[in-house]
């Protein structure tokens, strides 16, 4: 494989990768959501909002390390609309 190869492979893996932490962060979300609608405790609340924000953060990360090997400028739009 040449370097251009292993590049897109790269992207191809990184772009699931941040699939998969965007789907963590939003059932994360979810989570926290539903806390607050049954009213459980400050504790349990504050725990669902530091996984959110670890989750977050992991998103984030994957997310830079994405676009740094995409190269396609529509998938670097796209993917910032996200």
């Amino acid at each position: 494989m040449d370097s251009e190869e292993v590049r897109i492979e790269r992207a191809i893996d990184l772009k699931a990768k941040r699939a998969g932490h965007l789907g963590y962060v939003r059932r994360r979300l979810k989570f926290v959501q539903g806390l607050l609608s049954e009213h459980a405790s400050e504790h349990e609340v504050m725990k669902g909002v530091e996984d959110y924000e670890r989750a977050f953060h992991k998103f984030v990360d994957s997310h830079e390390t994405y676009l740094s090997f995409e190269d396609n400028e529509r998938m670097r739009t796209m993917a910032n609309e996200n």
